[in-house]
């Protein structure tokens, strides 16, 4: 049952006496601190000591925005920083350098990326070079024996569909069609065809790595239970669309600073005042 409150600041002790009066549970939930906001909610029950609630669409987008709001004003942030700045790199580049990012960090990933770059100046040259030669080029980056064949294997197959390799032809496609086509290679998933066309085509897409889900979950924007691949289309419908960018660079940011996934400096976390995680 959807109990409709708008009673300042509730404290749990009232929602469980609520409950015991007989207010159902209901579901999605997300997980809240000792204090409820002023808002309309939906209460949910799950164990004697925890009580949650989801906020209604129109103050989700509130939260997202000052969330991007606040984040932007300490990290400064406009694009992803990875050695090369904040500069967009050709949509090519972006999936390669993708796939050399995962499981490893930004610092082991650009470095593969430059050896890469480096040694063969152009993706047809790389496209056939040996497969040992690209391992050995991307090894700092880690599952070499794995990435490097995907990479070989995705600009092979653009260069057979369209004549040379490039991804430019995607910014042209409906935005559906475009992460269709992306996601149909092996190996990249929402978050990879996601940092493709936002970063290089410019693509509307909101991409959620580790620490954009996390946080997510933290501030009340997702669920616990949402899985980092459903966050994407959830925080898509909840971050104004040209927030995309500043949201995902920010967060990340702030991911990685304060909120960590182990000791978070809640303290001094701008948000602490803003997220029920910082309460708990």
């Amino acid at each position: 049952m959807a109990c409709a409150l708008d009673t300042g600041y509730v404290r749990h002790v009232q929602l469980k006496e609520w409950l015991r009066r007989g207010h159902k549970p209901c579901a999605p939930t997300i997980i809240h601190g000792r204090y409820i906001p002023r808002a309309e909610f939906t209460l949910h029950f799950t164990y004697p000591t925890f009580f949650r609630y989801i906020l209604p669409m129109d103050s989700l987008v509130k939260l997202a925005v000052e969330v991007r709001s606040r984040l932007e004003a300490v990290y400064h942030a406009t694009g992803p920083s990875r050695g090369h700045g904040c500069a967009s790199i050709p949509a090519v580049d972006e999936l390669a350098l993708t796939f050399l990012s995962q499981a490893t960090t930004d610092i082991n990933s650009w470095r593969g990326y430059q050896a890469l770059r480096a040694a063969y100046p152009t993706w047809e040259a790389v496209a056939d070079a040996p497969v040992e030669a690209i391992e050995e080029l991307i090894r700092p980056c880690g599952l070499s024996r794995q990435k490097a064949p995907r990479i070989l294997a995705a600009l092979n197959r653009i260069r057979a569909e369209q004549g040379s390799i490039t991804l430019d032809f995607l910014r042209d496609m409906p935005r559906a069609d475009a992460l269709e086509y992306l996601l149909s290679f092996n190996g990249v998933g929402r978050k990879t065809a996601s940092c493709v066309l936002l970063f290089s085509l410019g693509v509307p897409a909101l991409p959620v790595d580790t620490h954009v889900w996390r946080v997510a979950k933290r501030l009340g924007l997702i669920t616990e239970k949402t899985s980092a691949e459903a966050a994407h289309a959830v925080l898509e419908g909840i971050v104004p669309e040209a927030d995309y960018l500043t949201f995902h660079v920010n967060v990340i940011a702030h991911g990685k600073v304060f909120c960590t996934a182990r000791s978070p400096k809640c303290s001094a976390c701008v948000l602490a005042e803003i997220c029920p995680f910082a309460v708990l």
